[in-house]
């Protein structure tokens, strides 16, 4: 048990490093050029590239464009306000200015918030850190050259986000089906009710597994471009859509009050644990292999027809709440609707894919 809470906790400190890594990249590079560069003015390097950096975070795609025109406006503003840094009462209107117009189109503009903020610290800043007249074409270059160096590897980013996106969406369809698997084990277990701990402990573990996943796929799909951001969406909201149905057939093992009934259905529950499972596989697999097969669902559908054929003939004479099992089969053909949207929502991506 231990050996696996420590293995656990070096997968999660791994794959935080691995989406983390264009931020550590960025930082050695950027400290590089600061070191090596050997201006007096070096350090506006790091400065700049750190707003660039905020303007970033967010969504890598659409802040380069923001990024290039919060670098010129920086510097357009920076050698103004240093030309005119002798005559106070000017420079006091040319900043008051500068914070009004910024501030205003950051309130306007809610993505443009954090460019603007960035656009005002550094020109005060600017203003305030001294320099003679010989200097400020070094600190204009710097400033550029900051921005330059993240801009750049955003580029670089984005180019992997492309690939990396279905990768992320196909990881969480993985964890899904974990956590499906989970689930059903809980209800086919002879021993849930004297393990009960054991058994909620691991689907509580699936069910982090699946968020962290879902958010790093969220995350990811921000970052593709326009041409495949509404397709990759569609899915992941699809995948966020058929978690709740899954929660929802969950549900029936703490309304069913005698965990016994569920041994007169335990052939029935196992082979449609065995379909879903299937098909969430075959659509993980269909995300990363560009495939225009339709993936089939019949099999499921006969599976949910037995349950319901047992439900009629059986549950409803020797379980002490035939109604639950009702729901959970309301719940399992909601399931299979569920599941079709996101199967033809792979289908169709990789149709698109394939003909452009």
């Amino acid at each position: 048990m231990v050996y696996k809470i420590v293995l656990q906790k070096i997968q999660y400190v791994l794959s935080i490093l691995q989406e983390s890594w264009f931020f550590i990249f960025t930082a050695i590079l950027v400290y590089a050029a600061y070191r090596y560069s050997d201006l007096s003015q070096g350090y506006w390097i790091v400065l700049s590239a750190l707003g660039a950096q905020l303007i970033s975070i967010n969504s890598i795609n659409k802040s380069v464009l923001l990024g290039v025109g919060t670098a010129f406006s920086v510097i357009i503003l920076t050698m103004v306000v240093n030309c005119i840094a002798y005559h106070f009462l000017v420079l006091a209107i040319c900043l008051a200015g500068i914070i009004f117009t910024t501030i205003y189109l950051g309130i306007r503009y809610a993505s443009w918030w954090t460019a603007s903020w960035v656009m005002n610290v550094l020109v005060i800043a600017s203003v305030s850190l001294s320099l003679n007249q010989g200097q400020l074409s070094q600190r204009c270059l710097c400033i550029l050259l900051g921005f330059l160096i993240v801009l750049l590897l955003q580029r670089i980013f984005s180019f992997y986000c492309k690939n990396n996106t279905q990768k992320a969406l196909a990881k969480c369809l993985t964890r899904l089906c974990e956590l499906n698997q989970s689930i059903f084990s809980c209800l086919l277990a002879k021993d849930y009710v004297e393990k009960k701990y054991f058994y909620e402990k691991e689907l509580h573990d699936k069910r982090n597994q699946f968020f962290y996943e879902l958010n790093a796929a969220r995350q990811s799909v921000k970052n593709v471009d326009k041409a495949r951001h509404h397709a990759l969406g569609l899915i992941e909201k699809k995948i966020d859509y058929l978690y709740e149905n899954f929660s929802a057939v969950s549900m029936v093992l703490y309304r069913v009050t005698d965990h016994a009934t569920f041994d007169v259905v335990h052939k029935e529950l196992y082979a449609i644990v065995s379909s879903i499972s299937a098909i969430l596989t075959e659509a993980s697999h269909k995300l990363l292999n560009r495939d225009k097969t339709i993936i089939q669902d019949n099999l499921l559908i006969e599976n949910i027809q037995q349950l319901e054929d047992v439900y009629q003939s059986a549950l409803q004479v020797v379980s002490p709440d035939p109604k639950v099992f009702l729901l959970l089969i309301y719940d399992l053909r909601a399931l299979i609707d569920a599941l079709n949207e996101l199967m033809k929502n792979v289908t169709l991506m990789n149709i698109k894919k394939q003909d452009g």
